[in-house]
């Protein structure tokens, strides 16, 4: 059996409480899957398919925080003044 999820685009809450609980997923989604699994016994394995914008990283305040720019093991790291890094995909004009 596939399941497929699509558009839950979980945040990192910086611009706001947007996720859903932990719960819904468990109380609804999971419930649902099981019910369909043991109704149906042919089914032998269960695959979970996450098709897109399962994290959104455009709803974060931390690009608003982006400093400096190294370069490290030929990859870009950008530098936020919340003591994180975000490293950049390496180019393949480099």
């Amino acid at each position: 059996m596939l399941v497929v999820i699509s558009d839950l685009h979980f945040v990192d809450e910086t611009a706001g409480k947007h996720n859903l609980p932990y719960g819904v997923f468990e109380d609804v989604f999971l419930s649902d899957v099981a019910a369909l699994v043991k109704d149906k016994k042919e089914i032998k394995e269960v695959k979970i398919l996450l098709l897109g914008d399962i994290v959104d990283l455009l709803r974060s305040e931390q690009w608003f925080d982006i400093g400096e720019s190294t370069i490290r093991g030929g990859r870009m790291v950008l530098k936020t003044s919340r003591s994180t890094e975000a490293v950049a995909l390496q180019s393949n004009n480099a």
